[in-house]
């Protein structure tokens, strides 16, 4: 039906619509969908993977990694928090070192939203630690690459329907043609797409509260 188009540019297969239309959409949703973890899911990929990929990918990337996520032939995961940093989200121990040709990444991603399902992943990595969050940097990383181990689907309290796991690189080895972005601003990537996400994701919510409030009539 066009929704995880809805705000992607017509030049990227998408419908360029205001951002007001995807949060009634989202609203609509959320009143009339029972799987509200369907609903959520939906709402992060365009609010986030799309969003970074849209705002700040190459046109060649976009090609690869929007415009399929756009047809939903390709579903994607947005991977920055860590084990040991939560809150503090720009506290990473996952590494990009710069060798001939691209980057070696290591480190440990999780409660990442669609990682048990994802074909690929956007993944803020540390390319100069001393630089703390001006040292952060994303990249696009294929699950098929080698070094790239993803759990199983963790279950959780809410949203059981959303998959969710963690994402492991291990001496995983990508091309300098997947860095997104410039390198050292992944800080200012991740802060930009997150305002979206944060402030619209859970517009799904107003429609879930009207339908229970509706429900709760209806059964006094």
């Amino acid at each position: 039906h066009g929704v995880l188009g809805l705000l992607v540019p017509t030049e990227d297969g998408g419908s360029g619509a205001p951002l007001a239309e995807l949060l009634l959409v989202l609203e609509g949703l959320g009143y009339g969908c029972e799987d509200y973890g369907l609903v959520f899911a939906a709402g992060a990929q365009v609010l986030s993977t799309q969003n970074a990929l849209q705002r700040f990918g190459t046109a060649e990337q976009r090609a690869a990694y929007l415009t399929p996520l756009v047809a939903g032939t390709r579903c994607g995961a947005f991977c920055m928090s860590e084990p040991d940093s939560g809150s503090d989200a720009f506290a990473l121990s996952t590494t990009a070192t710069k060798v001939e040709g691209g980057y070696v990444l290591d480190g440990h991603k999780s409660w990442i939203t669609f990682a048990p399902v994802a074909d690929f992943f956007v993944v803020f990595a540390s390319t100069n630690p001393a630089a703390g969050q001006w040292g952060v940097s994303a990249f696009l990383v294929e699950a098929g690459d080698r070094g790239v181990h993803v759990s199983e689907n963790r279950e959780k309290m809410g949203l059981r329907t959303t998959p969710f796991g963690d994402v492991v690189l291990d001496g995983c080895t990508i091309g300098e043609d997947r860095l997104l972005g410039r390198e050292g601003a992944g800080a200012a990537m991740f802060s930009a797409v997150l305002e979206d996400e944060r402030a619209f994701l859970f517009a799904a919510e107003l429609g879930a509260m009207e339908r229970t409030l509706d429900r709760s009539v209806a059964y006094a």
